[in-house]
């Protein structure tokens, strides 16, 4: 609560995201050879006193594993393909409406966005399949592409969007790109090494690109730039590591920063 109270403080917008694991969203694709498939169904909620702490302390959130059970059944298409570790361009999207929809006057605007079948399997939707590096692969399998749903709104500048946080905000970023107001988007991308340290990369996408954009500077300096400029503040934890990562600690300390 003391990182919205800040950001408000100085004038900006500020959502809490929790991101899904498609490990505990999707149990019932787990092998049943799998130790942790048959416990899977049993297992106590661990994002339960998260919820309540959230909702006491009145932070602006976005419940992505609550989002993608309610939607589970709703969409024709898997929110978490076969072949990948992250959410599709829909679960992306519906998470970034969520976002908009959380703070008043968003300066994005609301998102709507339009939804179809995607040709093949690209990007985050076959990671898992790259991971395995067949011979012979099969991305033939189901997933989504979005688009723009209406017209650009009419602004006066592109909002400037600040987000901390893992690979899941790639399809949320990606989703920001349509809104009716897309930003400047500095992506501040928290990455698990193989010795389960954390490599920070800092990347900018122009308004309307919805690539990785261009990498910059990962410093202190240029955190403090991108903070005293942004218009919305968008910070994200997985709930396989909620409240383990480190981009919700280096935001408080920038914010702290700020003159």
């Amino acid at each position: 609560r003391d990182i919205q109270d800040m950001a408000q403080a100085h004038g900006k917008s500020f959502v809490y995201l929790i991101s899904p694991s498609k490990a505990a969203r999707y149990a019932e694709d787990l092998p049943q050879s799998a130790p942790c498939a048959a416990r899977a169904t049993i297992m106590p909620e661990k994002l339960t006193p998260y919820r309540a702490a959230l909702d006491e302390s009145r932070v602006r959130y976005v419940d992505g594993p609550a989002l993608i059970a309610a939607e589970k059944s709703k969409q024709p298409i898997a929110l978490f393909p076969r072949g990948g570790s992250h959410w599709n361009s829909v679960g992306g999207a519906l998470a970034m409406r969520e976002v908009t929809h959380a703070t008043p006057a968003s300066p994005v605007g609301v998102l709507d966005f339009t939804s179809a079948p995607a040709r093949e399997a690209v990007g985050t939707d076959r990671d898992l399949l790259d991971l395995l590096n067949l011979l012979w692969s099969d991305a033939s399998y189901p997933t989504t592409a979005i688009g723009r749903a209406g017209e650009k709104g009419d602004c006066a500048r592109p909002p400037r969007l600040l987000a901390l946080g893992g690979s899941f905000l790639h399809e949320v970023l990606a989703a920001a790109t349509l809104a009716p107001c897309p930003p400047q988007i500095d992506y501040w991308f928290y990455m698990r090494t193989e010795d389960n340290s954390v490599e920070l990369g800092h990347y900018r996408r122009a308004p309307g690109d919805a690539s990785n954009g261009e990498r910059l500077p990962a410093t202190t300096e240029e955190l403090d730039e991108n903070l005293a400029a942004a218009d919305f503040i968008l910070v994200e934890e997985n709930e396989s590591s909620i409240a383990t990562t480190k981009q919700v600690g280096h935001l408080a300390e920038a914010l702290r920063r700020l003159p």
